[in-house]
């Protein structure tokens, strides 16, 4: 789920123009406290304040891990 307390398109684009980004909701809680700190600069609402896609990808140090459930457990 993107972080935004709810499920709908229509809520998330509205949370995120409101500065309202929750990481409470699944599966949040298990992100890392750099990733959520990541997403909460690339959505920030003032574009002066937002992290640009340039810093993200060439000073940002990023890993990405996609697991399946059953793999993630072995």
């Amino acid at each position: 789920m993107i972080p935004g307390g709810t499920e709908s398109e229509h809520g998330i684009f509205n949370a995120i123009l409101r500065g309202q980004v929750d990481f409470t909701s699944d599966p949040w809680p298990r992100i890392s406290h750099g990733a959520k700190d990541l997403v909460r600069k690339m959505l920030n609402p003032d574009p002066k304040q937002r992290i640009s896609a340039y810093d993200v990808l060439s000073k940002c140090s990023i890993t990405l891990f996609i697991c399946d459930e059953h793999v993630a457990d072995k």
